[in-house]
């Protein structure tokens, strides 16, 4: 198991694709609603944590795969 927990970059394409995805994963389940993100949303989503001053990204993956998200604003 190759598991890390690091301070994602928005910004960064990687990071980006794997914060839409664990956002639209819990956005598609019962506790989210279950009807996932709307496309605008999965678009804009990265670029509008990066311009927001304050915004925090943590990241878990488990070597390619996302795992864990956690977003806080200040």
């Amino acid at each position: 198991m190759n598991f890390s927990i690091f301070i994602a970059d928005p910004a960064d394409p990687v990071a980006a694709r794997a914060i839409v995805d664990l956002f639209d994963n819990y956005a598609s389940g019962i506790n989210g609603g279950g009807l996932g993100l709307p496309e605008a949303v999965k678009e804009n989503l990265p670029s509008a944590l990066a311009a927001r001053p304050g915004t925090h990204v943590v990241l878990a993956m488990n070597g390619r795969d996302p795992v864990g998200l956690v977003i806080s604003f200040e």
